[in-house]
């Protein structure tokens, strides 16, 4: 994906997906969220933006019962 290529911005990305209103807290099929994505791979940019900017949801688990804190105190 272009946002994982060094050098790109996904801070901003992020910030004009919020702007355009894009729903921070969908989650996929494992029901994991963008923040539990974040955390999960220690994008901690990323994660500051979902929670301040986009307010997003940090005690939405995965479907095993994980939320994003969780998941980021065991990386």
């Amino acid at each position: 994906s272009i946002f994982g290529m060094p050098g790109s911005d996904f801070p901003a990305v992020l910030r004009l997906l919020i702007k355009a209103r894009v729903p921070v807290d969908t989650r996929d099929d494992a029901a994991c969220t963008a923040l539990w994505y974040a955390c999960y791979h220690g994008h901690t940019d990323r994660a500051r933006v979902l929670l301040v900017e986009g307010l997003a949801d940090h005690t939405i688990a995965d479907y095993q019962g994980q939320t994003p804190m969780a998941i980021a105190q065991q990386e």
